[in-house]
């Protein structure tokens, strides 16, 4: 038998199935164990009945974020046991075979909060909560999207250079690496690249990881991050890279909305509305020093 996504049992109504994934948590309600099981796809509840007694006494054994396999009948749940928060709660499986692929030994509470070190030296597990989870979904998103629309727009992607004989670009400090007899660095941008490239394409782009050997006080800045840079040639002004610019920001965003808005929920987040046209800002420079400060003002206008 092969296996199937949990998110397809709803599907399999009085048929056996076999699933394989992380058991989220186990509950006892008297002879009858509770598991919910979860896999890439979703998670959904499996039930071991007595009357399967090896399969009901390997499911006693069962901890969180133990990986296992299940064999078992899909069966409709009865009409008030039906969760309706959950994707997969009109349905349950059957248990009628458990087995244990590897075990797992939490050293802390598997929701409660930890403190950097102990999230760091248990990555494997840690990364498993449902925030860390919505936070890389996101993240896969908005790298998927930036992708979608550059290749919609004829862009060509190509890979820069991480180690490069001199900064790639002026501002910002590198860090610095032993190149066999000679020192390198680490890339700070794909700038020089992308418009080296640009003579071979016309439209590029680039998502890679940059590194900035500087000092910063907040965790808004970081010494790593994946940078997502576009170049493009036979422009008319800045206006042409404004407009494109405000095309992509906002066919990621919506694409945010359609595909992560579960993620955004738990996170208690709102994915920011970008207009349809060009935001455009008028700055203007008032001679006045009130209290002897100088006074910036401002007036903002659509195109």
């Amino acid at each position: 038998m092969n296996r199937i996504y949990i998110k397809e049992i709803k599907n399999k109504i009085g048929e056996e199935v076999k699933l394989a994934g992380w058991v989220d948590v186990r509950r006892d309600h008297g002879k009858l164990i509770f598991i919910d099981l979860r896999d890439m796809s979703g998670k959904a509840q499996m039930v071991a009945l007595p009357n399967h007694k090896e399969a009901h006494d390997n499911a006693s054994k069962l901890r969180s974020e133990w990986v296992v396999e299940i064999i078992g009948k899909v069966n409709k749940r009865p009409e008030k046991m039906i969760n309706k928060n959950e994707e997969l709660g009109e349905v349950e499986v059957e248990i009628t075979e458990v087995k244990i692929l590897s075990e797992a030994e939490i050293p802390f509470e598997k929701d409660a909060a930890t403190n950097l070190d102990t999230h760091l030296d248990n990555l494997p597990l840690t990364l498993r909560t449902e925030k860390a989870k919505a936070v890389f979904k996101v993240q896969a998103e908005i790298v998927k999207a930036f992708r979608e629309f550059l290749n919609q727009e004829n862009f060509t992607e190509f890979q820069a250079p991480k180690l490069i004989g001199e900064d790639a670009e002026g501002g910002a400090n590198s860090f610095d690496v032993t190149y066999f007899k000679h020192i390198a660095h680490l890339a700070q941008s794909p700038q020089l690249y992308k418009q080296i490239m640009v003579g071979v394409f016309e439209k590029v782009f680039a998502v890679g990881n940059v590194y900035r050997a500087e000092k910063h006080s907040t965790t808004r800045h970081l010494n790593e991050y994946t940078s997502l840079d576009m170049e493009m040639g036979f422009i008319q002004d800045h206006t042409d890279i404004m407009r494109m610019e405000n095309r992509l920001l906002k066919f990621v965003m919506d694409a945010l909305k359609e595909s992560c808005g579960k993620e955004f929920e738990f996170l208690k987040a709102t994915v920011p509305e970008v207009p349809e046209n060009t935001i455009r800002f008028r700055f203007y420079f008032h001679n006045a020093f009130p209290d002897g400060k100088k006074a910036f003002l401002y007036t903002r206008r659509r195109k």
